[in-house]
């Protein structure tokens, strides 16, 4: 259960904040007000779980995380890459799953960006798909910015913090979204099983020039995307309606080989559509938010 906290409707140009208790964890999410363009949302998490990691699914997202506890964090993907860090790293769209694996309590402050806001850094996202990078080795201005997130009393003085912090790097980089990637993105997001060929008649643009754009936004390609959109669809039917057959659930969402299905599904969350149904979820309320298995 999801509660809205945050009912001071004298806060002007205040999101409101949402916080659960999950698992072990205390959760606090506000989307983004000023700067949605750029955020999807701002989460913190705290607690000493009843499980011994975080497992996000794929995700068209980028991540810098900011570690607030002291010890260690590590992220390890489904290929079995380990990066440990304990204080800040930059999480790129993975295409595959990452576990965050906690030592004892964790305490860590998330800015869940758009695609293509490795641009901000001077990055490309290309360069961070599917990695995990220190944030410090390509932004010395975060390792200010962890410190006084550190010193902050509260959850909303953090993303205060933040919100000041991007708006002047915002600002200085003149940074906003290319318009046909966005529109791309919008069409797969709104119809998961859309011809990418029919986009060349709505665009006006060929196959190749809109790859290229897309690329380039979000360092996947316009198919690969597609398939993340389906199975996250997939992943959150699923916990809907978890009596429901699977070869059914495969047809509904595109996939019409189960063998291939099952393959797709266990690259994306780790476990087999059966064993799925017995885990549990925690899915960000925020659109386009992060989806958690635990």
């Amino acid at each position: 259960m999801l509660l809205a906290v945050n009912n001071d409707n004298t806060a002007k140009n205040r999101p409101m904040q949402i916080s659960s208790h999950f698992n072990g964890y205390d959760i606090h999410i506000c989307p983004s007000d000023q700067l949605a363009g750029y955020v999807t949302c701002y989460i913190e998490a705290e607690g000493a779980g009843t499980h011994d990691f975080l497992r996000r699914f794929p995700a068209l997202q980028f991540g810098l995380v900011f570690n607030l506890q002291g010890s260690g964090l590590s992220v390890s993907d489904r290929k079995d890459n380990h990066y440990t860090s304990n204080d800040l790293f930059f999480v790129g769209a993975n295409t595959g799953y990452l576990d965050l694996h906690m030592k004892g309590r964790l305490h860590a402050f998330y800015i869940v960006f758009h695609e293509y806001m490795p641009r901000l850094f001077g990055q490309s996202p290309a360069d961070f798909t599917d990695s995990v990078v220190h944030a410090g080795a390509v932004d010395k201005n975060v390792r200010s910015l962890h410190e006084r997130l550190l010193a902050a009393k509260d959850f909303p003085g953090r993303v205060r913090l933040a919100e000041s912090f991007l708006r002047h790097k915002i600002y200085k980089a003149a940074l906003s979204p290319d318009p046909l990637a966005a529109y791309v993105r919008n069409k797969i997001e709104m119809q998961p099983h859309l011809a990418i060929k029919s986009l060349e008649q709505a665009t006006g643009y060929s196959i190749r020039r809109l790859e290229q754009k897309f690329r380039e936004q979000t360092g996947v390609s316009m198919q690969r995307y597609q398939q993340i959109v389906r199975m996250r669809h997939t992943i959150l039917h699923l916990k809907q309606d978890p009596g429901k057959d699977l070869l059914s659930v495969a047809l509904d969402f595109g996939f019409y080989d189960l063998a291939y299905f099952g393959k797709m599904f266990k690259q994306c969350t780790g476990f087999s559509p059966s064993a799925f149904n017995t885990s549990r979820l925690f899915h960000s309320p925020v659109q386009n938010g992060p989806s958690y298995l635990l």
